[in-house]
């Protein structure tokens, strides 16, 4: 035997499992043959029940915590391939609520083009390759006559796809914003859309008997028209997608009183982690205009049955279809171009107005809940009619 097995020979284990090596001369611990010193047995026992602890308060799969010292009995529990996709599919719901519903589905529809021209080529396998494709993608976007508005859109939306899948974002080449900002200059086009004043919305309101088929119908809609004018609302706000899809406005969300009207505005295109809003309507003089006076007058009728604010008297909702089918109707009954309004035209008004009247920057951007400088595109005077 030699000398190196007969030291291994004369090698013990210790009770608690730690290796240690006796000399030759003397019954003594070697320092640089110790493996590693365990905690005492209490540690050890605090260690693992933390340890246990947290991987039962983690929910199913978390396992991969060990109790104890490396020489504890306790293994390790890799996590579970279910238990990966499971965490996931709940980080992506997470990720979908930050964003609005619309930037979700935009975002959504860009990936899916990417997808289909991915195909298309047989796949990317290089950087360059999906660099060309990038670029041919932009191409054939302004081929279609896209706007620069819809292929910036676009572009965000696979940065944002590109992203969430640990990709490199190639939409921030230079070639392509280079490229994005040639299509801002050669299709550059000013929004003539007319605002609509507290006159012209006085003249709807008169003519909506004429337009509408009941007399519900005609409460109903100069709710809608006095909300969207002094609430400077987004029709997206008031009422629904479609008849199938509820939005806008809740009855929950509006309260009546003397002399105002409050409304909750729970989420909105600036607000998408849905803090909400309480927006506050006075009295104003106006007759049929006034906003607290038409929101009285519909609910008087409408009742305190459905879930939606605005809605037919069937109980269906008001759709934006809808609302804008009334609003042409009605300009046009005025003797107006139905073409040169939108129903963003109330919010247009709504800051043309206010800086009329003298408010300043501030207060025409609380108002319309502007955060930026972008309201002072709203106001424009010089299309008044």
């Amino acid at each position: 035997m030699s000398e190196r097995e007969a030291s291994r020979a004369r090698s013990v284990t210790s009770k608690d499992g730690t290796r240690r090596r006796r000399s030759t001369s003397h019954d003594r611990v070697q320092p640089d043959t110790v493996q590693k010193q365990h905690p005492p047995r209490s540690n050890r026992m605090s260690s693992s029940l933390t340890a246990q602890g947290a991987a039962t308060a983690s929910g199913p799969g978390v396992g991969a915590f060990s109790g104890g010292s490396a020489g504890s009995s306790t293994a390790a529990m890799p996590i579970s391939s279910a238990a990966l996709a499971a965490g996931e599919r709940r980080l992506l719901e997470l990720v979908k609520v930050s964003l609005a519903k619309a930037t979700w589905t935009a975002y959504g529809k860009a990936w899916e083009e990417w997808n289909q021209l991915t195909g298309w080529a047989g796949g990317f396998t290089t950087r360059e390759d999906r660099r060309a494709g990038l670029i041919w993608y932009v191409v054939w976007l302004t081929e279609q006559g896209k706007s620069a508005a819809f292929i910036d859109k676009r572009m965000a939306g696979l940065a944002f796809q590109f992203k969430l899948r640990g990709e490199e974002d190639l939409t921030k080449e230079f070639i392509i914003r280079q490229a994005l900002k040639g299509v801002r200059k050669s299709r550059h086009s000013k929004d003539t859309r007319r605002p609509i004043s507290f006159q012209l919305l006085t003249r709807l309101q008169g003519v909506l008997d004429q337009c509408c088929y009941s007399g519900y119908e005609v409460q109903l809609f100069r709710a809608a028209f006095a909300l969207a004018f002094f609430g400077a609302f987004r029709v997206g706000e008031l009422v629904s997608k479609s008849k199938t899809s509820q939005g806008g406005l809740l009855l929950q969300d509006v309260k009546v009183f003397q002399d105002k009207i409050t409304i909750r505005l729970r989420q909105s295109k600036t607000d998408s982690l849905g803090k909400g809003k309480d927006i506050v309507l006075f009295k104003v003089d106006g007759g049929a205009t006034c906003p607290v006076g038409c929101v009285s007058r519909f609910l008087h009728l409408r009742g305190v049955c459905g879930k939606v604010f605005l809605q037919h008297e069937d109980g269906m909702p008001l759709t934006r279809f809808q609302f804008n089918n009334i609003l042409k109707k009605s300009l046009d009954s005025v003797g107006v171009n139905p073409k040169e309004f939108g129903t963003h035209s109330f919010r247009i008004g709504a800051a043309t107005e206010a800086a009329g009247l003298g408010l300043g920057e501030r207060m025409v951007m609380k108002i319309g809940r502007w955060e930026s400088k972008r309201f002072l595109s709203y106001i424009r005077p010089g299309l008044l009619v």
